[in-house]
């Protein structure tokens, strides 16, 4: 796969040429299928100078499906992040977001492909996977309750309306948060992935300003998660929180740890609830 260097001149509007695609300008996401077609044609492997990790390295854009399919089933040549030792971007961001306890799940549940699949065959999946069908009555009773409220409203948006929060409150039903809690998990899960909203560059990096505010936004988020996983553990119900609690792992031959449970929480606020 040959790669083409990305060049930062874009302005934020529709690119007509390669040498106008920036997929990280200001406005540029409004123009992302103009400038996948352009990649797709031109640059199937563009290349940015000076932002990969490792200090000096280049970071890299793949857009065609049959590159990214071979990238991702070959973790050998193309290793996960955070296998790559110490001083990457993730660990930056958890270390700046205040939960290392994401990092210990990461070490120690799913250190390489084997156990990652593992992690999710045993952990995950029972409860968000393709094949969970345990939720349907759950989610449908949040279709007809979010449906109703639109109807009675003629001038509701469908997103902040119905979009949103129907993965919300799935997600907080999965976990075994309370309902009246959303908006604050909301509002926490804006602020986890500020950095990919508003950072500048393909590191999404923030201003000093930005990085305190998201940092205020964030006060509570950890004690909140590692509250509910103590309780869980103490008085277990029908949720996942209290299942990671339980359940014997046999990929290690243990129960879990708090600080593992907590890490995996965290990941499933800002993957679901985000």
């Amino acid at each position: 796969m040959a790669s083409t260097e990305l060049k930062h001149n874009a302005t934020g509007k529709c690119p007509m040429h390669l040498d106008e695609v920036d997929l990280f300008a200001p406005g540029a996401q409004e123009h992302w299928f103009e400038s996948y077609k352009i990649l797709h044609r031109e640059a199937p492997v563009l290349r940015i100078p000076g932002e990969g990790e490792a200090p000096g390295s280049d970071a890299f854009i793949i857009s065609k499906y049959a590159d990214i399919t071979r990238i991702v089933k070959d973790p050998e040549t193309f290793p996960f992040r955070h296998e790559q030792g110490e001083g990457n971007l993730e660990r930056e961001l958890i270390a700046e977001l205040g939960f290392p306890e994401a990092m210990t799940a990461t070490q120690t549940l799913r250190p390489d492909i084997e156990q990652h699949k593992q992690h999710r065959h045993q952990l995950t999946d029972p409860w968000v996977g393709p094949g969970a069908r345990r939720h349907e009555a759950m989610i449908a009773g949040h279709v007809e309750v979010l449906l109703d409220a639109m109807l009675r409203d003629d001038k509701a948006d469908f997103v902040t309306a119905f979009a949103r929060p129907l993965p919300q409150r799935t997600m907080a039903a999965v976990l075994g948060f309370p309902l009246d809690d959303i908006p604050q998990l909301a509002a926490w899960g804006n602020a986890q992935v500020m950095p990919f909203v508003h950072g500048k560059g393909h590191n999404n990096l923030l201003t000093p300003e930005q990085t305190a505010e998201k940092n205020a936004l964030l006060a509570g988020f950890s004690d909140y998660v590692r509250a509910a996983v103590r309780e869980k553990r103490a008085r277990p119900r029908d949720d996942m929180i209290s299942f990671l609690t339980q359940v014997h792992y046999q990929a290690l031959d243990r129960k879990l740890s708090d600080e593992e449970i907590d890490g995996i929480v965290y990941a499933m606020v800002i993957g679901g609830l985000e």
